[in-house]
This record gives structure tokens, sequence and C-alpha cells, in this order.
């Protein structure tokens, strides 16, 4: 379901709140679209999925990455703090803002893919671009982000989970979001800016992170605390043919833990999730018919070819969800290869390193979430 604004019991006049003259030279820069002042915008831009911060004086949102400088300088010569927003689908309270008065600088207008390289295996992109929208581009080159997104990828955006330290897709092969980075565009607070990787060294393309001390890693998972990011260069890597998946359940916690630990040490899975039991239950109850043909579909879709859609079709529907009222915990892996063989052959591996600690269970959630990774993101209370 979709999440509701807080409402905040008063919504003190933003003028009254900033220095004088700061809300004419933001309006003067970004213009009267990129400036909100009324009361619901700011309420909603200043909380998270989980909880609101105090409430923004106002909120920017500049449409070209030249802005971004100068609407730093005149909020830190006013002496106003400012707190930067992605999609907006983070659970930290790291950009709702902690004092006032404050400006929300909303980074989601900055949302183009400036280049994909497909000889030195980069693309760079502007902060506010989803995973989603990289990941089809990406697509049609055959290749990917070595780290492509979290599962609320449709909305988030790379520059948030940049900052965040993200997890999900390929972080169990290759760690979190910022293992993805080469190189970032980043401005400080008195509106210069810098370029970290080799994109800092003149005529040299961004396909390496270490020039010089790893400035890259200074400004990762920062939630924009020490410059904000206006771009993101990417390691990529070429696209897998064949993805599959299984699901496992655990009796208790130590059980999970041990499974995951023998699968882990031996590099065998991509993704590594699971759901605990009521929100498994939750989940399962809130669905429907139509959900669940679309999602078999979609499943169908992925296969690859007609054989092996209606085998993992027939699976998933024998399976149902009766699983999920009588599993403790679920745990669910992702493998990808080049060819079939090698597949099953990381699937059995995968089998033996659970060995005993678990029980290998219907792999909805697995077909489901290798078929549709970037579903509509919603807040479960």
């Amino acid at each position: 379901m979709a999440a509701t604004p807080v409402t905040h019991p008063s919504a003190p006049d933003p003028a009254a709140e900033l220095p004088a003259g700061l809300l004419a030279q933001l309006r003067e820069l970004v213009g009267e679209t990129g400036l909100k002042t009324d009361a619901e915008t700011r309420a909603l831009y200043s909380q998270d999925v989980y909880r609101a911060g105090k409430l923004a004086s106002a909120v920017v949102s500049p449409a070209e990455r030249g802005q971004v400088g100068d609407i730093m300088r005149a909020a830190s010569e006013a002496g106003v703090s400012v707190y930067v927003r992605g999609g907006g689908m983070s659970y930290t309270d790291a950009f709702t803002p902690a004092k006032t008065p404050a400006l929300l600088l909303d980074l989601g207008g900055l949302d183009q893919v400036l280049e994909i390289n497909a000889q030195d295996l980069y693309a760079t992109v502007e902060a506010g671009c989803t995973w989603a929208k990289l990941d089809e581009l990406l697509a049609r080159e055959g290749l990917r982000a070595v780290f492509w997104g979290p599962m609320s990828g449709g909305m988030s955006t790379i520059g948030g989970a940049m900052s965040q330290g993200a997890v999900t897709f390929g972080s169990g092969r290759n760690g979190p979001s910022a293992a993805a980075a080469l190189g970032f565009e980043v401005v400080l607070a008195d509106g210069s800016v810098i370029n970290t990787g080799a994109d800092a060294q003149a005529n040299r393309v961004p396909f390496l992170r270490y020039y010089g001390p790893d400035l890259t890693g200074l400004f990762s998972c920062d939630a924009g605390a020490l410059g904000v990011k206006t771009a993101i260069t990417l390691q990529l890597e070429r696209r897998p043919a064949l993805r599959d998946g299984l699901s496992f359940a655990f009796e208790d916690f130590a059980s999970l833990v041990a499974g995951v630990r023998e699968v882990a040490q031996q590099g065998l899975a991509t993704e590594v999730f699971g759901a605990e039991p009521a929100l498994a239950r939750m989940v399962a109850d809130d669905s429907n018919f139509r959900q669940d043909l679309k999602a078999l579909l979609e499943v169908g879709k992925a296969a690859g070819n007609p054989i092996t859609a209606v085998r993992r079709m027939l699976a998933i529907a024998a399976g149902g969800r009766r699983f999920l009222t009588d599993s403790e915990f679920t745990v669910s892996f992702l493998a990808e290869a080049p060819d079939s063989s090698r597949l099953s052959a990381t699937l059995r591996d995968i089998r033996r390193a659970v060995g005993n600690h678990g029980y290998e269970i219907p792999n909805t959630m697995a077909q489901v979430v290798a078929a549709t990774p970037f579903p509509t993101p919603g807040v479960l209370g």
C-alpha cells in the first residue's frame, strides 16, 4: 500500500525560518517549479519509509547538475543546513532533517544516463537516475552493473544507494552498492566540484577507481554529509545468460546462519535474501489471484524457453504459499551461469552447502524475484 505523508501539527512559514533573501535567491536559481514551500510537499519530503524528521523549510529540486553548486553555496553563506534526498526509499533517517532551518535537496530530477562504455565496461549516470532505468538500458547492450540495485530499484536512485550502502542484486558476489563505484562527481559545501577516481585526471576515461587516495571510498555511504554526489560512474560486467534460484526453510535462526555461511564461503550465490515468518505470511495473505497470475507470467517470460517456462510455472502453482505458514525462516539463493550445465552444477552445490541445516521448499520467492527484480515498491504496516 502507498505511504501516507506524515502530517506535522504545525507547518511554520518557511519565509520566517530562512534568512532574508535566500528563498528569492533559490527561486532565481531553480525557478518556481524547482522550489516548493507548501506544507504538504515539505512534510512528504521530510520523511523516509519509516519516520519523519523535522519539517524542512523548503524543497529545492535542481533540473541541472550545474545548479547544485549554486544552491550549496547560497545555503552555506546563509548558514542553512542541507539534507540530500534521492528516491526517498531509505529507512535510516539519513536524509530526514535533524534541525531547522533546513533545505531538502531533491536530486530526483537529475536522472540522465550520461555514458555507457561497453568497451571499457563503465557507465556514468546522474545521481537521480533509478537502478531500473539504468538496468533496462544496459540490458540492451548485454551488460549490467556489478551491483545493480536494491529491490526498490524502480524508485530508489543510484546516488541514494551509493550514499546509503544498499545491498541486494549482485551483493552475494560483489558486496554492497559502493563496490560498483568507480568514481563520483561531488559538489562540496562551498559549491566547488571535485571528481574522484581516474576521472580526476585530465584526458582519462573513468574506468579505474584508484587514482591517488581513494576519495571515492571517502564519499561512499556518507548520506551526503561530506558532499553532494551529482554523478556516479559504475563498473559494468557482461550480463549472464541464465539465472535460477533455490529456496530453503530453517527451523531456527542459528540453522539459517549456518546454511547461509556455507553458501557464502563458497561464493555460489549472486543474491541471498530471506523473510521473517510474520512478514512472509503478511505478504502471502495480502496477495490475490490477479497478482499471482501476473507474477507467474513474469516467471514464465524470464525462463528463456517454453519448456523451462512451463516447468517453472507448474512447480510454483503446485507449491503455492502453503510452505509460508509452516516454515520458521525462509531463505532464497539466486545463481547465474553462461550455460545450463554450469548453472545446474551451481544449484547442486548450493543444495550440498545448505545440507542438513535446512530443507528445500518450493522456490516461488526465488523465481519471482529473479523474474521481477524491481517490483512496484510498497510500504507494509
